[in-house]
């Protein structure tokens, strides 16, 4: 039973637009790391005529990439409480899906840092790049299951 609860969360996280944020006046976390995520690529890569080396491509990115790891650190902390207080055993299967995760995105993000193994001061920008953007999806992904599992046992206490 907890299995197919699981399995459609997950189905209408992949079907549906994220639920609004608990707090009306306050964007969603999946709103917040768009806007991180633009913002950085914006910076990064604006056409102002500057030419940017490799290493202050990296420094720009790492800056938002921090942002983004910090939201989704939020994310999940808010995810976590709350599932775990009302669905305990739902709880131990997101556990470990955000266990895999974090292991396959770290193996990712360092293949895609490293060039996959020809090197290069380039893929430093583009290993941040890509670990940026896997962050901003998983916490869309945690902030849907927390709006989905809100809906069925009320919006968290805060």
């Amino acid at each position: 039973m907890r299995m197919r609860t699981l399995a459609l969360l997950l189905s209408l996280f992949l079907a549906a637009p994220v639920l609004p944020s608990f707090a009306a006046d306050a964007p969603s976390y999946s709103e917040q790391a768009e806007q991180i995520l633009n913002e950085g690529f914006k910076k990064a890569y604006e056409d102002d005529g500057t030419f940017r080396t490799p290493a202050e491509l990296t420094q720009i990115l790492d800056q938002y990439y921090k942002k983004l790891d910090t939201l989704l650190n939020q994310t999940w902390k808010e995810t976590r409480s709350y599932l775990k207080n009302a669905d305990p055993q739902l709880f131990e299967q997101l556990l470990a899906d955000q266990r895999a995760w974090l292991k396959f995105a770290e193996s990712f993000g360092t293949a895609v840092y490293g060039g996959f193994g020809s090197g290069g001061s380039m893929y430093r920008s583009m290993g941040i790049e890509a670990s940026m953007s896997l962050w901003a999806q998983r916490i869309k992904y945690l902030d849907t299951i927390l709006g989905y599992v809100s809906e069925v046992y009320g919006a968290p206490e805060k």
